[in-house]
């Protein structure tokens, strides 16, 4: 699929809060996603789940979970333990019994569930001194989820990168994460950022014998200006390829390309001027949404500025509808498969208006009010978001309009 360097929407952040914005209804574009190559291996898009019996395996032996000689564990099912931790993939033995020795001087051998049943097969530390985290050294790496919650303003980075919302979602799809640390005021500026998000990928993949971690696709997300910094990465033709998706705390000032899903998380109590709150945030998502772009917005009430909430349910449920419908059917170990596209999928439209309430939890911040979903083609007059599924739009609903996450 070829992609064209996008002109960044604004070439400054002044210029994005001088901009006015106007609200309409119009289609989400479709874009086509490519073939896979003959060096795809054979894997399911669907997220692993213990005890299942698996398909083909990574190397392509077609053994399955539970074959201590085999390949790597298929997607489908729990990854066995073999002989001294064997796995079957040079490079990979003793995992069972120490996991991977250590890189940067810093990496835990026997990873970090050794007292969680899966002895050796998680793995954390440092590459490249970053931060760096696969929950199971077993089976195959689907994504990336790289991360950057630290704002100069007073983020704390392991807030979001430990968060166990993230960490459950991670153990489900044994998604990577990496943790990138850059902070930039102009789109160009933030290249060298890209290519040190690349190198450690491609670092890692090879310090922990997971080749296809060089080429998986990946989750950027920053918080207030490196939310704006994280969408500059993802418009680099280097990087967007393989981009499935990008989260932005606080800050909705860049207008992601067509066709990358983009969640936009507003503070209830930002303080941060009119572009930041929630009736800001509407209106300029509503915007993206309208020029084609699968947008999604929701509230963290009662957050200030510059903090992420400790609950991240919801971007969880997203990155997870987000996986099912993008990740191509297979894993490469030497060039980044496209993705599919969602325009196509049964989108949903999200409508909310914005008013304030002292009571908890949206604690004196704003509160959506008149919130409803309606599925795609929504023709009414009001202002709408772009949600992914029934699924995703059933719990928006319902969180926009408790400040709950409902029971999933």
């Amino acid at each position: 699929m070829p992609y064209v360097t996008p002109k960044p929407a604004f070439a400054d952040r002044s210029a994005a809060r001088s901009t006015r914005f106007v609200v309409a209804c119009l289609p989400l574009a479709a874009l086509v996603a490519g073939c896979t190559g003959s060096d795809e291996k054979s894997a399911a898009s669907a997220p692993a789940s213990s005890g299942g019996s698996a398909s083909a395996g990574v190397d392509g032996s077609g053994a399955g979970a539970g074959s201590p000689s085999g390949g790597s564990p298929g997607i489908g099912g729990a990854p066995a333990i073999g002989a001294g931790g064997n796995q079957g993939n040079a490079g990979q033995a003793g995992q069972a019994t120490g996991g991977v020795g250590g890189t940067d001087g810093g990496a835990q051998a026997g990873g970090a569930m050794a007292n969680g049943g899966q002895v050796g097969l998680a793995w954390e530390g440092m590459i490249g001194g970053r931060r760096f985290y696969v929950p199971d050294l077993g089976r195959p790496v689907r994504a990336a989820l790289v991360d950057n919650g630290q704002d100069p303003a007073g983020g704390e980075s392991f807030r979001l990168y430990a968060n166990p919302d993230w960490r459950a979602l991670a153990t489900r799809w044994n998604l990577a994460q990496l943790e990138w640390n850059g902070r930039f005021e102009h789109p160009e500026d933030g290249r060298p950022e890209m290519q040190l998000i690349l190198d450690r990928l491609k670092e890692a993949a090879q310090q922990l014998a997971k080749p296809e971690l060089e080429f998986a696709g990946v989750f950027l997300q920053g918080l207030s200006g490196t939310g704006s910094d994280a969408a500059w990465i993802a418009s680099f033709p280097e990087m967007s390829p393989r981009v499935l998706g990008v989260i932005q705390h606080h800050y909705p000032d860049i207008e992601p390309l067509p066709d990358m899903p983009c969640l936009y998380i507003a503070a209830g109590k930002d303080d941060q001027g009119a572009c930041c709150v929630l009736s800001g945030q509407l209106t300029t998502v509503a915007r993206y949404a309208v020029a084609g772009h699968p947008s999604t917005l929701v509230l963290e009430p009662g957050q200030i500025h510059h903090v992420p909430g400790d609950d991240e349910q919801f971007p969880a449920l997203w990155m997870d509808e987000i996986l099912r419908l993008r990740l191509p059917a297979g894993i490469a170990t030497n060039k980044t498969l496209p993705l599919k596209s969602v325009a196509a999928n049964g989108a949903w439209v999200g409508l909310s208006d914005s008013d304030t309430a002292a009571e908890a939890p949206w604690n004196g911040g704003a509160r959506p009010v008149n919130v409803d979903a309606q599925p795609y083609p929504y023709s009414g007059q009001r202002r709408g978001i772009w949600l992914p599924s029934q699924h995703v739009a059933d719990a928006w609903r319902s969180y926009m309009s408790t400040g709950t996450f409902p029971k999933q």
